[in-house]
């Protein structure tokens, strides 16, 4: 059987699969590079201020340039 969009039910289903899967792996990847980031040794090496001011240069990255 057809869909009219020329899918089959079982071929939409893999689809679906494939796309979930893709997503676990990308999840994955963003925890573990979180992960990374915030365990990084750098991160020990800068006093409070300087260690809020690091983050928050991070945070707003893509908000330079944009003045």
């Amino acid at each position: 059987m057809l869909r009219r969009s020329g899918v089959s039910p079982d071929g939409l289903a893999s689809s679906r699969f494939t796309q979930s899967r893709a997503e676990s792996h990308l999840r994955e990847s963003l925890l573990d590079t979180i992960d990374r980031a915030h365990g990084h040794l750098h991160w020990d090496t800068l006093a409070d201020p300087d260690l809020v001011q690091a983050r928050m240069k991070i945070k707003h990255v893509d908000d330079e340039g944009d003045d």
